[in-house]
């Protein structure tokens, strides 16, 4: 019971009140779920299909505003091709492999998405 050849669908939400914007990628068990803590400034991507949690610290100098995110749903630009323009930059992390003991410190969302399921931090690498 595979699911290659099977492409998935992305969905971007954005919710100003809280600062917090959700990736959700279904696609089987290559399923992932991330969200975008602009309060708290970490990112988490929740992996289903491995039962984890990998955080980082947001970067504010390559990760687009929650405002752009925004307006871009709301034109519809991020749907097939995207916005055009260059590339984004890629980011590349290390990941601590100590679990993460104390979720309350990454912010209430991604607290909620990673908890009883083992999280790790990751730091970005030049």
């Amino acid at each position: 019971n595979s699911n290659s050849g099977i492409s998935g669908q992305q969905s971007l939400s954005v919710n100003n009140e809280h600062n917090v914007a959700n990736v959700d990628n279904n696609n089987g068990w290559d399923s992932w779920n991330s969200i975008w803590d602009y309060r708290a400034n970490f990112a988490a991507t929740r992996f289903f299909g491995k039962k984890k949690c990998i955080v980082h610290r947001m970067n504010k100098e390559v990760m687009p505003s929650l405002q752009t995110l925004d307006a871009l749903v709301k034109e519809k630009k991020l749907q097939g091709n995207g916005p055009g323009g260059p590339p984004p930059k890629g980011l590349m992390y290390s990941i601590n492999p100590k679990e993460v003991d104390d979720l309350s410190e990454l912010g209430k969302p991604i607290a909620s998405m990673c908890r009883g399921i083992p999280t790790y931090m990751a730091e970005e690498i030049e």
